[in-house]
């Protein structure tokens, strides 16, 4: 039963469906197939466009599509959707080819990338909230895009999947709770520690304490103390090369280029960004022995 099989969430297969209980003794049956087994938009313009749709042509393949399938409806709209981001396409052909193929690869690589991401989060028994957690610079605002454009193209059942990702939040809240005593218990808390916890944006981060009730005023200060950060904004830049170069002294001894390599593949290892407090900190705690920067995260806190 198809309809059982999207309303499971399942986007794990290669084909969108095939339609076997559409007669096959017409032509115009199997140009309407070739379309709606299209797995994106592009794929649907591109078969049109070799068949040099008119609208005239489009009407009569639908027609006859009604008249030989009783349960037309079903797949009506789709078609007439498709049919029309053709239409838009054929006019910008007119003008310039080159755009027209621009924006199909467009669409192409933002399925593609859509489709990775996905199929790595169901496969990562992550929910979306712990997904973004464990992957930096993906925000929930890009997983629902993600997921919203996969079932989209694959007819799949969104309210479901979103469901099925959802009943796996119970470790993500206990996460949640480790982070915000983190906030409290260690002292001089900063963008370091911060992302060595998570790698949820701070807009996402506000947002989800809000949501469980774990916006504390130690929370809201960090969140305000670091409002650049929050707001999207590259905070405290600091340029590899120069820094390779200068000389850094601390506690009395010269940090050679080799350790200022170390520490920049550390924070590159646990996906932490760079900065001048993230690479300050993890090197003045690799000084103090309280990190070991030849491993993944951390040997103990401070």
């Amino acid at each position: 039963n198809i309809k059982e099989y999207y309303s499971k969430g399942n986007v794990s297969y290669n084909h969108i469906f095939s339609l076997n209980n559409l007669p096959e003794s017409s032509k115009y049956i199997n140009e309407i197939k070739d379309i709606l087994n299209c797995k994106t938009d592009g794929e649907a313009i591109t078969y049109m466009r070799n068949l040099q749709f008119t609208q005239e042509y489009f009407d009569k393949i639908l027609a006859s599509f009604k008249e030989k399938y009783i349960n037309y409806e079903e797949y009506e709209e789709e078609l007439r959707t498709k049919f029309e981001k053709y239409k838009e396409f054929v006019h910008l052909d007119k003008q310039d080819n080159k755009k027209v193929q621009e924006m199909l690869d467009i669409q192409k690589e933002q399925y593609d990338y859509s489709l990775q991401i996905v199929s790595d989060l169901i496969n990562s028994n992550y929910s979306i909230e712990e997904y973004c957690h464990h992957n930096l610079n993906i925000d929930l605002k890009d997983i629902e895009q993600c997921i919203n454009i996969v079932c989209y193209n694959k007819r799949n059942n969104i309210s479901g999947l979103k469901k099925k990702l959802e009943n796996r939040n119970n470790k993500f809240i206990l996460e949640l709770r480790k982070i915000v005593d983190n906030m409290s218990t260690i002292e001089n808390y900063n963008l370091f520690d911060y992302y060595m916890d998570t790698k949820l944006s701070m807009k996402d981060f506000e947002k989800l304490t809000k949501k469980y009730n774990l916006l504390t005023p130690v929370v809201r200060s960090f969140l305000n103390s670091n409002k650049n950060v929050f707001m999207g904004y590259t905070a405290y830049k600091i340029n590899k090369e120069v820094e390779l170069k200068c000389n850094r002294i601390i506690k009395g001894r010269l940090v050679t280029p080799d350790e200022k390599i170390q520490i920049f593949d550390f924070l590159d290892i646990n996906q932490i960004p760079l900065n001048s407090i993230t690479y300050k900190t993890a090197l003045n705690r690799y000084l103090n022995g309280t990190i070991d920067i030849t491993k993944k995260g951390y040997t103990k806190k401070i």
